[in-house]
């Protein structure tokens, strides 16, 4: 079982899926998805004002990638749990979760 924990006793994970490594992506789809849909049928099931909210991240999203800036952060939580559902510990740490920014390629 050794291979399955890291040196600190925290569960190895399978690495990211395909999406989850390009979670900026996955997400903007989505947004040009949910406003491209809005007038036909709306599967988003958007209000007006959510999809002026989504045309301006949509806006501001271009806007910082031309100036070579991110306005998008992306995460990875592991975490490791008991047989009682209950977050795991360990002598270093009082809970087993780590927290990992994904940057963007």
């Amino acid at each position: 079982m050794r291979k399955t924990f890291s040196n600190w006793g925290t569960p190895r994970t399978p690495g990211l899926s395909e999406v989850q490594r390009k979670a900026t992506k996955n997400l903007l789809d989505h947004v040009e998805r949910a406003i491209t849909s809005f007038n036909k049928g709306n599967p988003y099931n958007l209000t007006k004002a959510q999809k002026i909210a989504l045309v301006r991240f949509q806006d501001v999203y271009e806007e910082s990638k031309a100036l070579k800036a991110s306005v998008v952060t992306a995460y990875e939580l592991k975490f490791g749990m008991t047989e009682g559902f209950q977050l795991a510990t360990n002598q270093k740490y009082p809970s087993m979760m780590v927290l990992k920014e994904i940057k963007g390629k």
